[in-house]
């Protein structure tokens, strides 16, 4: 069966710097439960996702895009990857760019209903070029 067509009500386009791998924006840690003893692994924010969310919320200033669609209910992007090596796993700058766009532009990455990624290489300016959908 062939996905529904979605209607786009707007479209958005910037580019932000490669932003951390998902090892590095989101390390496990151990923790102990009070109550049992018991240690468990948790993942944690990083300072690098810290900073790059602050990058990404300086570049969707620049543009006035700060909670631009705040309540957006379906969001869908294709991005293109620019990594600094062609082994690199491109997918692994998925859930930190999608964490610090979906914040700033004011909605949950729940509503995230589409998205597809390129990769390339381009070993001086690594960075993620995005057009974000809204759809009805």
């Amino acid at each position: 069966m062939l996905p529904t067509a979605r209607t786009i009500l707007a479209e958005i386009s910037f580019t932000t710097p490669l932003g951390p791998s998902v090892n590095e924006a989101y390390p496990t840690v151990l923790k102990t439960n009070k109550q049992t003893g018991k240690v468990y692994a948790k993942r944690v924010s990083s300072e690098a996702l810290e900073n790059f969310k602050e990058q990404v919320w300086a570049v969707l200033a620049e543009h006035n895009l700060i909670g631009a669609w705040s309540g957006a209910q379906a969001v869908g992007y294709t991005i293109s990857i620019y990594v600094r090596r062609s082994n690199a796993d491109a997918s692994n700058y998925l859930k930190a760019y999608e964490d610090a766009c979906t914040t700033q532009l004011g909605f949950d990455d729940q509503f995230i209903v589409s998205g597809s990624f390129s990769k390339f290489v381009d070993a001086k300016v690594p960075r993620i070029e995005g057009t974000w959908y809204l759809y009805r």
